[in-house]
């Protein structure tokens, strides 16, 4: 980051735990950005690991803040204790192991400047591994849809139709501190993030952009996007899916009441967790059906850009991301550690 530019009005919220050497390189990587903003670092990890952390974070001071909570913080108390934090009209969470392409994030911070009904925005998900050594997986992992009706249940009731994580979105600072207060009853991670995105919903509307956003890390596994879906949970222990679904029933039930007033919540929101379950249990269905297409790019990524031919609407990052992952295929993207 240059110090003659203006920070943006924007805090991130960069959560880490215990891998110092993707922090440091998301950080620097951040920073030598010309679009300016806020970064917060929160992190959990071990003594030894945040001593790390924080002397890396100062460099990087004023722009930089870091702040410690011990190991066993729960993640619901991570995000209300940092999203106080926030000063700034608008503010987004980011995680240490994948990288926002900033243009994106820019796109969405000046949309929210002019359209005040909306609470949230974001754009196009694409999720990177290295197959070998001299190639990139490049895929669409989520494509674009906005949730733009005028009512939060039929926000919630779209986004339960064909669902996609909000969770890394920009989004207006009121809405954000909202969705952050996370009851201490949902503690499960199968309904962490849909309670979430749901409490969002309901404080306006989310835009998706056709713009390149998120680059997402699958170096370890496959796609995120199936990370801690109910399914498995409701075939091995059926019971216990039933009393962690109950919770998230009657605390959603709780605030749409408060935003809506009175009706039969819990049945409707029985019949929109229903749409939800059916439509998105098979991830690579799910996947298919947004439009998931594979590039396969040469490690000259910076010369690549008229070699990718995709039939997808949504676009692919072209000199940003070249101008990261370059350099990390050379030292061995990603670097945990």
């Amino acid at each position: 980051m240059r110090n003659s530019v203006p920070p943006a009005d924007l805090t991130m919220l960069l959560l880490t735990f215990d891998r110092p050497r993707m922090l440091r390189d998301i950080l620097a990587l951040y920073y030598a950005s010309p679009f300016q903003f806020k970064i917060i670092v929160l992190d959990s990890s071990p003594d030894e690991t945040q001593a790390r952390n924080a002397s890396c974070a100062a460099n990087y001071a004023p722009l930089v803040e870091y702040v410690r909570y011990p190991k066993e913080t729960h993640p619901r108390d991570k995000l209300r204790l940092g999203s106080a934090l926030v000063e700034t009209d608008f503010a987004m969470y980011a995680p240490d192991d994948d990288v926002f392409l900033l243009d994106g994030v820019d796109a969405a911070l000046q949309f929210l400047r002019t359209h005040e009904d909306f609470a949230a925005c974001h754009g196009v998900y694409y999720g990177a591994s290295c197959p070998d050594t001299d190639r990139l997986k490049l895929v669409v992992e989520q494509a674009v849809v906005s949730h733009d009706l005028p009512t939060p249940f039929a926000r919630i009731v779209s986004l339960f139709s064909r669902y996609q994580s909000i969770f890394y979105t920009v989004q207006r600072r009121n809405a954000f501190v909202a969705a952050a207060n996370i009851p201490d009853s949902i503690e499960s991670g199968h309904f962490f993030e849909l309670f979430h995105a749901c409490s969002l919903l309901m404080r306006g509307k989310l835009a998706a952009l056709s713009v390149p956003y998120l680059l997402r890390n699958q170096q370890k596994g496959g796609s995120k996007r199936d990370i801690g879906h109910p399914m498995g949970l409701f075939v091995n222990d059926p019971d216990a899916f039933a009393a962690e679904y109950r919770l998230f029933c009657s605390e959603l039930a709780t605030r749409l009441q408060n935003v809506e007033g009175s009706r039969e919540w819990t049945k409707m929101i029985d019949i929109a967790f229903a749409l939800y379950f059916n439509l998105s249990f098979n991830p690579e269905t799910a996947i298919e059906d947004l439009g998931l297409r594979e590039a396969l790019l040469s490690s000259d990524i910076a010369h690549c850009k008229g070699m990718l031919r995709i039939p997808n609407t949504a676009p692919l990052p072209s000199e940003e991301l070249a101008r990261y992952i370059a350099p990390q295929l050379a030292s061995g993207w990603p670097s945990y550690g």
